[in-house]
Parts: structure tokens; C-alpha cells; sequence
């Protein structure tokens, strides 16, 4: 009964919640005064900190739209046909439809997923080919010669399905650019 009486204790939350149960007349809601006021001056300080962190994200936007008006030097052009997909006929076509189309500033951006799937394939089998190959000089028993064989023709065979990709890919890139001409 001393330690809920004494200084600091008497304030703590454990100690609150040993008076509120107790019948006695001393204690009860009044401890929770300094509990709540904490409370109270914590969340005043979370919303004051977010309130000012907003702002500044406010101003951060509203300046970068104001400067820089992203929306007159970005477009976005989907389903280009076979005979434009290159950066120089797209700045071409550009120049045609806008005045203002700065030099070397139109990219061409692809999405590759089937070249990224054989590269992921390939990386798999590139794991698999190094997991047969410690076996091996461990000596265990799971290594074998067929294995191995078989890993370094498939590693060879993607390698082969990549390269040729990669080339078409360029060579898509050159004819369209020689047509540009």
C-alpha cells in the first residue's frame, strides 16, 4: 500500500488500474487525469507534426507543377506500330505534330517480358548448374556426369534462345532507324 502512495508510482497506469478496483474512497478517476493530459499533448503533437509535414508536400507539388510542367514535355504513346517503334521516326512524327520537339529527347521504351522470362529461366538453370557442379567436388552422392550434361546444354541452349533475341531486338531497332532516313 506504500509503493501505490509513493511519488511517481502513484501516476503509473499498473498502479491506476490497483485503485480503480479498489472500494476505498482515495484514488479513482483522478489518477487518470495525468494519463489523459499525456495523451492529449502527444496526439496534439502527432497532428501538428503531420498538419506541417503535409504542407510542405503540398508546396513541394504545387511548386514542381508550377516550374516544371511535366504534363508539356511527357507523352505517353501506347500501341506504336511496327513501322514507327523507333526513337527516330516517333521525334519524326513529333516534329510533325508539335513545333517544338527538342533533338534526341524522344525514348523508346519497351516491356520484354518474354526476354526477361528466359533471362530469369536461364538464371535458374545458371543455379542449378553451380549446385551440381559443388556436389561434384564434394564428392556427394546426387552429383552425377548426366546431370551436369544436361544442365550445361540447357545453359547453352538459352544462352543461344537470348542472343538471338537480343539480336532481333537490334536488328528492329536498326532497320526502323534506316527507314527513318
Amino acid at each position: 500500500d506504500a509503493i501505490r502512495r509513493d511519488g511517481f508510482i502513484e501516476t503509473t497506469l499498473s498502479n491506476l488500474i490497483s485503485f480503480a478496483s479498489d472500494d476505498d474512497e482515495e484514488g479513482g478517476w483522478e489518477l487518470y487525469v495525468p494519463h489523459l493530459v499525456g495523451a492529449i499533448y502527444l496526439q496534439a503533437i502527432i497532428l501538428y507534426l503531420t498538419f506541417n509535414t503535409h504542407l510542405e508536400y503540398i508546396d513541394l507539388r504545387l511548386s514542381y507543377r508550377r516550374y516544371n510542367p511535366y504534363e508539356k514535355n511527357t507523352v505517353l504513346v501506347v500501341d506504336i506500330p511496327e513501322t514507327m517503334r523507333s526513337a527516330k521516326k516517333l521525334e519524326e512524327y513529333f516534329n510533325l505534330c508539335y513545333d517544338s520537339v527538342k533533338p534526341n529527347s524522344v525514348t523508346m521504351l519497351r516491356k520484354l517480358n518474354s526476354l526477361e522470362s528466359l533471362i530469369e529461366r536461364r538464371e535458374g538453370t545458371i543455379l542449378s548448374l553451380e549446385r551440381q557442379l559443388v556436389l561434384k567436388d564434394s564428392g556427394s552422392c546426387g552429383a552425377s556426369d548426366a546431370k551436369l550434361n544436361g544442365l550445361q546444354e540447357k545453359l547453352q541452349k538459352q544462352n543461344e534462345e537470348v542472343a538471338s533475341m537480343q539480336q532481333k531486338i537490334k536488328e528492329t531497332d536498326m532497320k526502323t532507324d534506316n527507314d527513318a532516313k
